[in-house]
């Protein structure tokens, strides 16, 4: 009989392939599973070397009050734990750091979502209420709120990277769950979790994830959205069977777009400069196969310009009534209108959906005092620019320019 090798233990895997007990290929910087599934690739290791720097290079007093900064540190250690009401397993605790998470979150992280007053409480209140009933819903927030820290306090970035990490990994199992059974008890509940989703998505490529991928390659292909543009919009058509029901919910505000139908953007009162850029662009794709399908994503693409635009001249009493979406929803509305073929197009890096992807950059750029859309918009132009050769570059001159990259142009 042939002796049995015996199976050597890899202690080197990253710690989203520990948490799954699955073995690791430890590819650096990112293992092949966490690539496929657009998870973020944390080894431990590195973790402590990233927290030795901080603390060597910044040993000063944080300026925020302390209920601001919440130290994550030994998040994996464990801590006292609160059972879960749904299941009471031990699989379903939520420790003393997750309570720590969620008070960061109502009151300080949700805000900060759309800083509007009277649309605030949907963040920090009415969704962490309906987490309450959905678990994963909770993991959704305790993941954008562990993201929200890796933003405004970088002392603890490296562990509140990992933390934010291991929950966004739980909501998308609970999520994926409870897509089995969907009806008017989990519809509110999976509709939330998809709109945290879609600013995680964001969150992704912004500036708080400049230097967690060190491959080119790996970056390009994801500020691209090969990874995050299916999410959001996969999450999106898969979520169809729930919409009547969300319209009955507390989120009912949400799926309400106004006059956003019935906006022309051919109309002689939008010329703004954006506009006109966008009526110059489609003379690249004039005898392309593909012309008609370019020719409606940058009518969209107007249409969401115009919708932002619109709210530039309106009366703080007019822009209330109207509810939940306002100027911050134009670049979400495109994700979802833009027809699929499109995304094929840009997928495959044809110029000119990566001309028209471009100018997506800069409506998304206006969203840059958002800290989850930070660097967004310029991440998505700069790759463009990357990915087009020299005969391309003077269509991206203005893009670059609109969200302040160098530019022979300017």
């Amino acid at each position: 009989m042939t002796k049995r090798r015996a199976h050597r233990k890899s202690r080197g895997g990253c710690a989203e392939c520990k948490r799954r007990h699955i073995k690791c290929g430890e590819e650096k910087p990112s293992c092949l599973h966490c690539i496929r599934y657009n998870i973020p690739c944390i080894y431990r290791q590195a973790l402590t070397a990233a927290s030795d720097v901080v603390s060597a290079e910044d040993s000063s007093p944080q300026s925020d009050p302390s209920w601001q900064s919440i130290g994550l540190d030994d998040y994996i250690d464990g801590s006292p734990g609160v059972i879960s009401a749904t299941t009471g397993a031990s699989k379903d605790l939520f420790k003393m750091k997750d309570m720590a998470l969620l008070h960061h979150w109502i009151t300080v992280a949700g805000y900060s979502i759309l800083n509007t007053h009277e649309l605030d409480y949907y963040w920090h209140s009415v969704i962490p209420s309906i987490g309450f009933n959905h678990q994963y819903v909770m993991h959704s927030i305790l993941s954008l709120s562990a993201l929200h820290l890796v933003h405004s306090s970088p002392s603890d970035r490296g562990s509140s990277l990992l933390v934010a990490t291991e929950h966004r990994s739980k909501a998308l199992d609970g999520f994926t769950e409870d897509l089995r059974n969907v009806g008017p008890s989990n519809s509110s509940a999976l509709f939330a979790n998809a709109m945290l989703t879609f600013f995680y998505a964001f969150v992704s490529f912004s500036k708080t994830f400049d230097d967690v991928c060190a491959n080119t390659k790996v970056r390009t292909a994801h500020i691209l959205g090969a990874e995050w543009i299916l999410l959001v919009r996969g999450t999106a058509d898969v979520l169809e069977p729930v919409y009547d029901h969300v319209r009955e919910g507390p989120l009912r505000s949400f799926l309400d777009l106004h006059n956003f139908d019935n906006l022309d953007p051919t109309d002689s009162v939008h010329t703004s400069a954006f506009s006109k850029r966008l009526v110059e662009i489609n003379n690249i794709w004039a005898a392309d196969e593909h012309a008609e399908v370019y020719n409606e994503t940058l009518h969209i693409l107007r249409r969401c310009s115009v919708w932002m635009e619109q709210f530039g001249t309106m009366q703080d009493g007019v822009e209330v009534s109207w509810g939940y979406n306002r100027f911050y929803s134009g670049p979400f509305i495109w994700l979802f209108s833009a027809p699929r073929k499109y995304f094929v197009l840009q997928q495959q890096r044809q110029p000119p959906a990566l001309i028209i992807f471009a100018y997506y950059g800069t409506l998304l750029h206006r969203l840059n005092s958002y800290w989850w859309a930070e660097g967004c918009g310029q991440s998505i132009v700069s790759t463009v620019h990357g990915c087009l050769g020299p005969y391309w570059s003077s269509w991206i001159d203005w893009p670059k320019q609109a969200v302040g990259l160098p530019c022979p142009c300017a």
